[in-house]
């Protein structure tokens, strides 16, 4: 591993599987972590120590909760602050003419309704550039054939 990263999904996944029960890597990031880029006042931007791509990071609330809508109106609004400072970061830093990137960013969340595997079960905001196939080796080629009524409201 190098230093605060890991090389592979099964790296990863042997380090999650290693962790106490209820033992959460996102509650504690440490000021010293490798890992942390900028810690605020309820967030910290850091490093993803399993990255999907170059420059992957991560926005994760120091308060564990496990969903979006468990965020309180002051970490929704320093979301926002930090939202501006992270992506003028991006655009001085990594999209220039020496990196491979478009100009923009990927933000996304996900969420778990099961806790089946041993996942980090702490909502956490993945940021990256967006470069050229970025998305090619996960996209759906039958991503159109679905049926839309499934998610209306009934």
């Amino acid at each position: 591993m190098k230093q605060g990263f890991f090389d592979s999904r099964e790296e990863y996944r042997k380090y999650i599987s290693k962790l106490p029960e209820g033992n959460c890597p996102f509650c504690e990031v440490e000021e010293d972590s490798s890992l942390l880029i900028k810690k605020y006042r309820n967030w910290s931007w850091i490093f993803a120590n399993f990255p999907y791509w170059k420059y992957h990071t991560m926005l994760v609330p120091d308060r564990h909760i496990k969903h979006f809508h468990q965020l309180n109106p002051v970490e929704l609004k320093e979301l926002s602050d930090i939202f501006e400072e992270v992506q003028n970061s991006y655009k001085e830093n990594i999209f220039t003419k020496n990196f491979p990137f478009g100009t923009q960013l990927l933000m996304f969340w996900r969420q778990r309704f099961s806790g089946k595997s041993r996942r980090v079960e702490h909502l956490h905001l993945h940021i990256s550039p967006e470069f050229e196939n970025a998305w090619d080796s996960i996209l759906d080629r039958g991503a159109s054939d679905i049926d839309p009524n499934l998610l209306k409201q009934k």
